[in-house]
């Protein structure tokens, strides 16, 4: 499904865009991303970003959602929240 072009490619819920990858690990919460085009969903887990995102936990949150695409489809519309 084509999205307009002044949308915007992620949407983060509440304050969780403000933070720092390892500020979230630190407070052990896991972070769902899901995609719009496609309804694919994952769960990202503390020990799963402790792992795979090492040299990136520096990044605020919203660094990183540039930088992802769907695994399904690859589109960059994802909506990130708490899990």
């Amino acid at each position: 499904m084509p999205h307009p072009e002044n949308r915007p490619a992620f949407r983060i819920e509440g304050d969780l865009g403000a933070m720092r990858v390892w500020q979230v690990i630190e407070e052990n919460r896991s972070v769902k991303i899901a995609c719009d085009n496609c309804s694919h969903e994952t769960l990202w887990t503390p020990l799963f970003m402790k792992g795979r995102l090492a040299r990136k936990s520096g990044f605020t949150m919203v660094r990183l959602a540039s930088r992802l695409r769907c695994a399904g489809c690859r589109s960059n519309y994802l909506r990130i929240w708490r899990g």
